[in-house]
Parts: structure tokens; C-alpha cells; sequence
């Protein structure tokens, strides 16, 4: 989350931008002009907010990440049209971050572009399996009153049903 995009500012060199208030659609855009922020990430609702409010993106704007759920095509149209680059983004905590985004020039909300440093393929449900060097070694589970660690042994089976066509990821829903 928050603290992953500080660390990747941090080890890239950037300078990180932070609005300490309360969510504000207009704030927020106020302050990416005001800082030329070239890169930020949204949840969907935010997004949703920015639209319904009718706010122009700030010229300094390169890519706006959207993850945390779904962009419906109709919301990336529309924040498409206000000039937002918004790129929409797979990713989980047991991946530490991304799996797969849309790529720049993208003409389809839907249409994301697995990472080159993962592999995704399809279990018999059409759940996405993952593995790669970020893939997290294991989770705990709770049980009563005990925890129990379950390994992943390289690989993990997600809830998330999937297609994979050309090292593409489309979304098709939850198990």
C-alpha cells in the first residue's frame, strides 16, 4: 500500500508526494499540479470521485496506477476523457505489489499486461496460480486459537479467476 509506494520513490531515485488531509478529489489534483506530479495511484472510488467531480488532469501526469479493485471500462473511459492517464493494475499482498498493468498506449480497460518477472498460468477453475521471485514464501492461517504457517512452495493459488492469452491477464472475477 502506502508505505510500498514511499520505498519504491525512495530506491527509484523520485521525490514522493504525500496529502496528509482527508480524501479530496479536488485537493488531491490542486496538489499534483502544484508539485508536477508525474506519477500517482488511485483506488477505483477515487477515480470515481474525480470524474463525478469533472476534474481536468493535471498536464504533468504521465500515469495514474488504479489497483485496490476493478476499473469498469465505463469509469477509465470517463477519466480517460478528463485527460487521466489511468493505467488499471492486478495485483495482492502475496506478490508484494503488481502482477500485471495496462500498458500506455492501452485502448482497453480490461486488457492488462503481465510483468515480465512473473509467471501466471490458469488452475482448472480458472484461478490464476502465480509464481516469481516476489511471491511471498508463506501466510498464516488461524485455527481456534492457533496459527499455522502454510508454505507456498513457490507457487500460489489465488482466488481470482482469470484468462491468460499472449503474457495478457484478463480479469474475470472472483472464485
Amino acid at each position: 500500500g502506502g508505505f510500498g509506494v514511499e520505498a519504491r520513490a525512495f530506491f527509484a531515485g523520485c521525490t514522493c508526494v504525500s496529502c496528509d488531509e482527508k480524501w479530496n478529489p479536488k485537493h488531491f489534483a490542486t496538489v499534483c499540479a502544484a508539485s508536477a506530479v508525474t506519477h500517482t495511484s488511485l483506488v477505483p472510488t477515487q477515480v470515481f470521485d474525480i470524474v463525478q467531480a469533472g476534474i481536468v488532469a493535471p498536464t504533468s501526469l504521465r500515469a495514474v496506477v488504479v489497483g485496490g479493485g476493478a476499473l469498469v471500462p465505463a469509469l477509465w473511459t470517463a477519466a480517460r476523457a478528463l485527460g487521466w492517464p489511468v493505467l488499471a493494475s492486478y495485483g495482492l499482498t502475496e506478490a508484494a505489489s503488481q502482477v500485471a498493468t495496462q500498458s500506455m498506449d492501452a485502448t482497453d480497460s480490461q486488457e492488462l499486461e503481465i510483468l515480465p518477472h512473473w509467471h501466471v498460468e490458469t488452475d482448472a477453475h480458472q484461478r490464476a496460480v502465480l509464481s516469481g521471485p516476489a511471491l511471498a514464501t508463506c501466510h498464516f492461517e488461524k485455527s481456534g486459537e492457533n496459527w499455522q504457517r502454510v508454505d507456498f512452495d513457490g507457487r500460489f493459488v489465488t482466488a481470482d479467476r482469470v484468462e491468460i492469452r499472449n503474457r495478457r491477464l484478463h480479469f474475470l472475477g472472483r472464485a
